[in-house]
């Protein structure tokens, strides 16, 4: 079995070494742990054992991306597996008939949970979110009780882990999540009384623990799955979850204007260099309320391709975007122009700043009526109440928005045409770069003063897209000149750019 010691020693790492240097540090020296086991196994298991070892190693090096190279790692290990299969990463190791990959999970598991009384109160939720996605993926796969004693493990410790951090809202709604996919393991494995007495001792707990009045913490049993895209779209999460008005059923939507009425919302604040803005709290109690079934996806995950798209998440590109811009308005390089159309806009920063800076018309768009009704609309109103009715809200596809802008509103070329189109985090595959670009082609004034704005990550690990991507589509396509403006090398995560796109002079 590989020494987490050991790794830690042979492999020169300190916080300030780039994390690309560090993974190829450690992906050496599990290719040597592989060979070992080659010799009892076949290629495939090495592989995937190599890969299982990958996550222990990088997991306590203790890095910032940990649960992004976690997903990534075991995606890359199931596709050589899964081949066509388009199934969640349970059904592809139960594929593989891989006990092996189990059990190197749990030694995993096991190490985590003898660091957590050594964590501080910052490092503590990372580290607990790990052991939770990992126990989640286990008590799936799990058909013969080898982790049974480990959930009742993780139940019995999750009392102890609310009072550990001090972000007990997010605790108390990522615990919930877990517990009801507990009862779903209690049940298959046929001793849903015990595990269920245990896990009402998780609820009881979350409920004491917050110093706010919150309704009761209700057990939702939901069906677990990463769903990762290989030769297909994949299929939203399913979840059995309490009567929701909110529709999460819907594939694919035509674009809609929007109109929202203003609800009661609970607001924290966000400092975005000099800047403060109020944005909603999505881990308030009563917007998972209200959120329902759709929260698991929009909160949680960084991306669902093809069914929803983090739109409840602040986005730190979107944060980038936003410095930037109000950076090259106070330093003459950009006015900011009348009219100005946000892409994925989520919370809807990039645009309320926009407004805040003088722009006549803001119109923001997303995929999700939901994020709209839930995120966007209430920030805006908050944060630029006398402006509102400068602002203008589309749900659905880009190209649906476009369409009904055009035949449903009959707007005038003119009407349809932006000065200033910004967007955050919306090239994280090459499907969707593919739409954006197409969209901006539709949408940007053909003048030289305009131009649209890409805030993304260099590269998106477990969905393949990338700036290298998004501009080689640019550049062969002829239409705009891009060019990268901003960029941010902090050596403690993914590399982040804002790209423009003009039209050559």
């Amino acid at each position: 079995m590989l020494n987490v010691k050991t790794v830690n020693n042979k492999i020169p790492f300190d916080m300030k070494t780039r994390w690309s240097k560090a993974i190829i540090g450690v992906r050496d020296i599990l290719k040597q742990q592989a060979c070992r086991y080659s010799a009892v196994v076949d290629n495939t298991t090495a592989r995937m054992i190599a890969y299982a070892l990958e996550i222990a190693a990088v997991t306590f090096m203790q890095l910032e991306w940990t649960v992004e190279l976690f997903y990534e790692v075991l995606k890359k290990c199931f596709e050589r597996v899964a081949k066509k299969s388009s199934g969640s990463l349970a059904t592809m190791i139960r594929e593989a008939k891989d006990d092996e990959l189990l059990e190197r999970l749990l030694w995993t598991y096991r190490g985590l949970m003898k660091t957590m009384k050594t964590l501080s109160n910052n490092e503590a939720p990372q580290r607990i979110s790990v052991i939770l996605s990992m126990m989640e993926i286990m008590m799936e796969v799990d058909a013969g009780r080898k982790c049974e004693k480990d959930v009742r493990n993780v139940v019995h410790q999750a009392r102890s882990w609310v009072s550990k951090t001090t972000r007990q809202d997010y605790m108390s709604y990522r615990l919930r999540c877990f517990a009801g996919k507990a009862a779903v393991y209690a049940e298959n494995m046929k001793n849903s009384q015990a595990e269920l007495s245990s896990i009402a001792k998780i609820t009881n707990a979350l409920n004491n623990s917050s110093k706010q009045q919150t309704p009761k913490l209700q057990i939702v049993a939901m069906s677990f799955s990463f769903n990762f895209a290989f030769d297909s779209v994949s299929a939203a999460p399913t979840a059995t979850a309490p009567p929701s008005t909110l529709d999460v059923s819907t594939p694919m939507r035509n674009g809609e204007k929007f109109v929202w009425s203003p609800s009661s919302s609970a607001f924290s604040t966000v400092q975005v260099g000099d800047m403060t803005f109020e944005i909603v709290n999505t881990t308030d109690a009563d917007f998972q309320t209200r959120t329902g079934a759709i929260s698991s996806i929009l909160t949680t995950s960084d991306v669902e391709t093809g069914v929803y798209e983090g739109g409840f998440k602040l986005w730190e590109c979107a944060v980038d975007l936003v410095k930037f811009v109000e950076t090259q308005l106070r330093q003459g390089k950009l006015t900011m122009p009348p009219s100005v159309l946000e892409l994925g806009c989520g919370h809807g920063l990039p645009g309320i700043h926009a407004l805040q800076r003088g722009a006549d018309r803001v119109v923001f768009s997303d995929y999700n009526k939901e994020v709209l009704e839930l995120t966007t609309c209430p920030n805006v109103h908050q944060n630029a109440q006398e402006l509102y009715n400068k602002a203008e809200f589309y749900a659905g596809a880009w190209t649906g928005m476009s369409q009904y802008m055009k035949d449903v509103e009959h707007q005038t070329e003119d009407q349809m045409q932006f000065d200033l189109i910004l967007t955050a985090e919306t090239i994280y595959t090459e499907k969707v770069a593919v739409e954006l670009f197409q969209t901006i082609k539709r949408h940007l004034r053909r003048s030289p003063n305009a131009r649209a704005l890409v805030a993304a990550k260099k590269y998106y690990f477990g969905t393949n897209g990338s700036v290298q991507h998004f501009v080689g589509l640019v550049q062969a396509d002829g239409v705009f000149r891009a060019e990268t403006l901003w960029e941010e090398r902090d050596c403690k995560s993914n590399i982040r750019e804002i790209v423009q796109l003009t039209y050559p002079c």
